[in-house]
């Protein structure tokens, strides 16, 4: 009996804050805070790529079958086999095999970061988020919790080790520079933003305070069930010892707090898909909105201040890739000069969104430059893979 997924994608907001606290102002100027250029990009369903250190990783393999993974040095180009990938790791539905979503390789290079997505009872809600499963023949339906874990997993051989229980961490990415994942937690019904160690050690646990569920309606029978996930995304570690996460707005973590610090920048609407720190002092983030998502707008705030956001320019109009839920479409470049973003063409008012270009776009004038393709990427894989049968 065949099951078609139908995905009902919800906008979940926060239905509790704590109440909104001032930063204190520092007596100091304290060291500026220099983004590690370490933050991987989401090509496709095969590729994750980290701009800055032109690496990639790639699944090669058959629906079904086996899937291993290769390590792309993009200025060499070349493409080495580094091991399969455990089945257990693979989300089976149906004729599909669902690849992990976000794919990181560690600082030094010894182990690789990714996620893990699967279908818990209904039960489990508002712990993930609400999936609607229909019978195409039957026409019934089936609720689910749509759930995330982490894992880490040795580079050339080895067992994947679980870092995160059940719950959902569909927001999370890896600091090179502190050698933590930071995710954005949603689990045991309380919500808030955690540091986890490569040994799956939690370091920090941060603003974790009761999850209250809305509801959302099934289309086809209206019947209401617990909405689930979480709206926060980006996460960025900042200096001071303070976490940012952002999408309709953003949120400040401090360590060692239970507080959560909610800020609404004003004048500012679209969605935020970029956050980044240039200084102590100095939150960069950019916005994504207008016709069809495709006018992106970057502002500069002191999170210290109560001051509006700086606009940086003038819009920009790229066709930016965007990913599922709290995974990067783009991230600043290192000197802070330019940005990296997933791209697509469009040809004759028709997206090609198979051929997708890793750009990037100087932050002052708009301009982009296309580095790599991700045909190009696959064909280092391809032809690597051709030499070694």
């Amino acid at each position: 009996m065949r099951i078609q997924p139908v995905w009902i994608w919800t906008v979940c907001f926060l239905a509790f804050c704590a109440p909104r606290i001032r930063a204190e102002e520092p007596t100091e100027k304290t060291e500026s805070y220099v983004p590690p250029p370490g933050v991987w990009l989401k090509v496709n369903e095969r590729i994750h790529i980290n701009p800055e250190r032109a690496q990639a990783l790639c699944f090669e393999g058959q629906p079904g079958k086996s899937w291993f993974i290769w390590f792309i040095d993009l200025a060499a180009k070349k493409a080495v086999r580094l091991r399969e990938l455990p089945a257990s790791l693979i989300e089976c539905k149906g004729p599909y095999d669902r690849l992990p979503e976000h794919v990181v390789l560690s600082a030094d290079g010894s182990a690789i970061f990714l996620d893990f997505e699967f279908w818990a009872d209904a039960s489990e809600l508002p712990n993930g988020r609400s999936l609607v499963s229909t019978n195409v023949q039957t026409r019934t339906q089936t609720i689910y919790a749509l759930q995330s874990a982490l894992f880490a997993l040795p580079r050339n051989e080895g067992e994947p080790k679980k870092l995160t229980g059940r719950g959902d961490f569909n927001g999370w990415a890896y600091d090179p520079k502190a050698n933590r994942i930071l995710a954005v937690a949603n689990e045991n019904k309380m919500t808030g933003l955690v540091v986890i160690k490569p040994d799956g050690t939690r370091e920090h646990a941060m603003g974790m305070r009761p999850y209250t569920s809305g509801t959302i309606t099934i289309i086809g029978n209206g019947r209401k069930v617990p909405s689930g996930g979480n709206c926060e995304d980006c996460p960025v570690a900042f200096a001071g010892g303070r976490y940012f996460t952002g999408s309709s707005g953003i949120w400040s973590y401090a360590q060692g707090s239970a507080k959560v610090e909610t800020i609404a920048p004003s004048g500012v609407q679209w969605r935020i898909f970029l956050l980044a720190a240039h200084s102590d002092e100095e939150l960069f983030f950019g916005t994504l909105g207008g016709a069809h998502l495709q006018e992106v707008q970057f502002y500069s705030m002191n999170p210290n201040k109560k001051d509006p956001p700086k606009a940086m320019g003038n819009p920009i109009t790229l066709n930016i890739m965007l990913t599922r839920f709290g995974h990067y479409p783009a991230c600043l470049s290192a000197d802070a000069c330019a940005f990296w973003a997933v791209t697509y063409r469009v040809r004759n008012g028709i997206q090609e969104l198979n051929k997708r270009m890793i750009d990037r776009i100087d932050l002052k004038s708009g301009a982009a430059k296309t580095i790599w393709t991700s045909d190009e990427i696959e064909n280092l894989v391809k032809k690597a893979s051709e030499e070694k049968k």
